[in-house]
């Protein structure tokens, strides 16, 4: 998948920064920071696996749009396409095989966990954006063996009283976007779309340090959010249901 123009974007794209490269020997990409406003501090992030690309997209729109409704409130710090060798090759893991979104550990040989991690301050919220692919996965407790057709999100926080997952829900249902119902989403209990951290938690690999949300929530916020989109669905409506994710926790922590 040609990266050109997207890289030209996140280059035109205001406070953008290159913190390094990234990618394989012989094809060498560079790895996106961008950082606008003042107030309290939130993350974004985009395309931890290379074949779910409506997070750029999203990040984007809001860095050249709705960010003006919220800049003098909140300082944003966005990696828009963190495996931009993965986007080219539509390839959920990295050049050399590595699954990036487990490689958010201090003794990773990951290259760009190894650049994002020292950027990385103190967060109200972070939110990585994610699509699921509506076809048969194994190992599952979904109904049929297959994964959701419908959004769906994790929301890692200790303090219950921070949540907001629900909110995004209702705010989700409201603008007609069909969310995901079902008790179990591949081992987790499902609690009308949102998958509670930590006391929701059946798969091991979620429970882990190394997933970026749970690193995140360990070192740097009380609160941190993957959206999944589902790919099937067109872009337009995969930005359209981050963004009102996103903007749902902006208002609520405003």
């Amino acid at each position: 998948m040609n990266i050109d123009n997207l890289l030209q974007r996140i280059e035109k794209t205001p406070s953008s920064r290159v913190i390094g490269e990234v990618g394989s020997k012989k094809e060498k990409y560079p790895l996106y920071k961008l950082k606008h406003g003042t107030g309290k501090k939130v993350l974004l992030s985009g395309v931890l696996h290379g074949d779910e690309v409506s997070g750029v997209h999203s990040i984007l729109k809001f860095f050249n749009g709705k960010i003006k409704e919220y800049e003098n409130d909140f300082e944003f710090t966005a990696f828009p396409i963190v495996n931009p060798w993965g986007y080219v090759h539509q390839s959920r893991r990295n050049a050399y095989k590595l699954n990036i979104n487990r490689e958010f550990k201090r003794d990773s040989n990951c290259e760009e966990t190894k650049l994002i991690m020292p950027e990385l301050e103190q967060y109200i919220f972070s939110m990585d954006f994610h699509e699921d692919f509506d076809a048969p996965s194994e190992g599952t407790d979904e109904p049929q063996g297959k994964a959701p057709s419908e959004f769906y999100l994790w929301e890692v926080c200790r303090q219950k009283p921070l949540r907001i997952g629900k909110k995004i829900i209702k705010n989700l249902e409201e603008e007609g976007i069909s969310v995901c119902k079902w008790p179990k989403i591949y081992g987790d209990k499902n609690d009308g779309g949102v998958i509670s951290y930590p006391e929701n938690c059946g798969t091991s690999c979620y429970a882990s340090d190394s997933i970026f949300e749970s690193y995140l929530e360990k070192y740097h916020t009380p609160l941190s959010f993957t959206i999944e989109t589902i790919q099937s669905s067109p872009l337009s409506l995969r930005v359209k249901a981050d963004l009102i994710s996103l903007k749902t926790v902006l208002d609520a922590r405003r």
